[in-house]
């Protein structure tokens, strides 16, 4: 495989975190090094080192102190065992830990390879995962962050749940922002409407939440009707759902990246079933297919999200592609999950990022964005030719399918 040259290694460092309550991001060195230790809270003393598998279940408990769900043994080891990058190249770090005092591990950070291809270029690729450092050892967190972006056999960083108090460092660390896309902003349908009031309600802490829902819905649905965002269906399309993914998505992908100029990652029949291997099996995604028994046209993949903080069911566009820019298939895929979100008791259908033109058909149809918190998609290389090729927005088609977005 084509790969760009491996750069020499440079300190720099960056944070990654989800802005709804998961995590996220990574750092690196060698397998069993740590560092020199440094004084700590309490005047424990605290080490970097990379993590391990036997980690688990003291990172798990330090996630749950911040209510972050790490999932079981299965479902996380799962992001490297059984992952096709990881396979053969076992020298990969899984992440880094700080531990103080008696072995406490207080900070760690995860570390996922993925694969990208960009103009017949393979890209070996680090996404973080899982962010998380204990209230009073955020001072250390850079010694996570560091070890990160210094892994030299590393072409690219991407980080796509960044959250707001991330951006400072990214900023010092020369980490850039995706150049395409609206990263800050969510573009969303409301598919119930009571139900969406409601949690709104609950998240501002109005009381009587639940019986103002009633009255209070009937707004948006006014608006909505007096809207002229309509999506305009083609009833020739036939959408299709699909329960798994099968040999028509190895075929989709070489044709899709036969005449790809874009950066994009491995989207074949292997790579699918290792990303939503979990969510499958807890039916958090719906595959939909325009095409026919031989042959795939076009695909999105809709991610379950829900918040239950404020009891949000919530419906997310990760994933659409189609060939021969068949973007004016994406209306008849969304008609087909909005009516799904409807009959299910789903409050929202969500969009966030895309290139132009997809986000074009996008913004003709929907009728409400929302401000995010923070810029969520963030890349970084040390490669210059890479570096250059990357500043031309025309290269770039991300979505939610990239980094950690949708594990």
């Amino acid at each position: 495989m084509t790969r760009f040259p491996a750069p020499a290694p440079a300190a720099c460092a960056g944070i990654s975190n989800d802005t709804y309550p998961r995590a996220a991001t990574a750092a690196s060195d060698t397998a069993s090094k740590s560092v020199a230790p440094s004084n700590g809270a309490n005047g424990h003393s605290v080490t970097v080192r990379e993590a391990r598998f036997e980690d688990y279940e003291k990172i798990a408990r330090l996630q749950a102190r911040y209510d972050l769900d790490a999932g079981n043994y299965l479902e996380w080891s799962h992001l490297w065992l059984n992952n096709p990058v990881y396979r053969g190249r076992e020298w990969w770090p899984i992440g880094w830990v700080l531990e103080a005092g008696e072995q406490e591990i207080v900070g760690y950070i995860g570390n996922i390879p993925l694969l990208y291809e960009i103009q017949g270029r393979t890209l070996l690729t680090a996404t973080g995962r899982a962010f998380v450092v204990d209230e009073q050892h955020r001072s250390h967190s850079f010694m996570l962050l560091d070890r990160y972006f210094r892994q030299p056999q590393v072409d690219l960083h991407l980080n796509t749940t960044v959250n707001a108090q991330a951006i400072s460092a990214y900023g010092i660390f020369r980490a850039k922002r995706v150049p395409v896309g609206e990263w800050d902003q969510s573009a969303f349908w409301i598919t119930n409407h009571r139900g969406f009031v409601g949690s709104l309600l609950k998240s501002r802490s109005t009381p009587l939440a639940s019986l103002l829902s009633f009255p209070l819905a009937l707004a948006p649905r006014i608006r909505e009707l007096l809207s002229n965002k309509k999506l305009n269906i083609d009833h020739a399309v036939q959408v299709e759902y699909g329960s798994s993914f099968d040999e028509r998505f190895d075929a989709f992908w070489a044709e899709l990246k036969k005449n790809n100029r874009r950066l994009l990652a491995v989207r074949n029949r292997e790579t699918l079933e290792w990303h939503f291997r979990h969510s499958l099996l807890r039916n958090r995604i719906w595959i939909l297919t325009v095409g026919s028994a031989s042959r795939i046209e076009a695909y999105a993949i809709f991610f379950r999200d829900d918040n239950p903080k404020f009891d949000l069911k919530r419906m997310r566009l990760v994933d659409f592609q189609a060939l021969n820019g068949g973007h004016h298939l994406l209306p008849s895929i969304l008609a087909k999950a909005l009516q799904r979100c409807r009959a299910e008791g789903i409050h929202m259908l969500e969009v966030i990022g895309y290139c132009p033109e997809k986000r074009e058909t996008v913004d003709a149809v929907i009728p409400y964005r929302r401000r995010l918190p923070s810029w969520m998609y963030f890349y970084r290389t040390k490669n210059r030719e890479l570096g250059e090729l990357l500043k031309a927005a025309e290269v770039w088609d991300p979505s939610g399918f990239d980094g950690d977005s949708s594990f």
